[in-house]
């Protein structure tokens, strides 16, 4: 009979990595998406006060806040939120 080993290694390995992935990489994809906008010209800024995955984004002169939620081991699921009006404390 065939050694499980392997298969118990790579179903490890998913799940180490799965812990790996940063939020911030879910918002920053869906900015570029959304807005056409290169990776590398979004700006996130973490937002703690509102919860431990939630980021006001700056991607290519469009504004944004996403929350980002777990979708499965290896991915985010980053939910758009609206941003407070002009003048209104943030």
């Amino acid at each position: 009979m065939p050694s499980s080993s392997p298969c118990i290694a790579l179903a490890l390995g998913v799940l180490l990595l799965g812990g790996c992935i940063d939020p911030a990489d879910g918002a920053r994809a869906r900015a570029a998406n959304e807005f056409e906008c290169p990776v590398d010209a979004i700006k996130l800024t973490k937002r703690p006060d509102l919860s431990s995955a939630t980021f006001d984004v700056t991607a290519c002169a469009h504004r944004a806040r996403y929350t980002c939620v777990p979708a499965g081991t290896a991915n985010w699921r980053c939910i758009r939120e609206p941003l407070p009006s002009e003048g209104e404390a943030q």
